[in-house]
């Protein structure tokens, strides 16, 4: 039996691969904020915060596509 100390078990460690983009904080504060807005916006009955909450999680979306530098 051996101990679970033994560097054969270990799990494999991560190499060097695509860390977080740098652009994930503004996707998720526009994501933040279009859900924010759509939720008052609904609360409210205003179409054009709704509107804008589209407009932010379409923008959110779009970026997903940024290429990374």
């Amino acid at each position: 039996m051996t101990s679970p100390s033994s560097s054969s078990e270990l799990p494999p460690q991560p190499g060097p691969g695509r860390g977080p983009d740098r652009v994930v904080h503004i996707k998720a504060g526009l994501g933040g904020a279009g859900l924010l807005l759509g939720l008052v916006g609904m609360s409210v009955h205003r179409l054009g915060l709704v509107w804008g909450a589209v407009g932010c999680l379409g923008a959110a979306f779009l970026l997903r596509f940024v290429k990374a530098r």
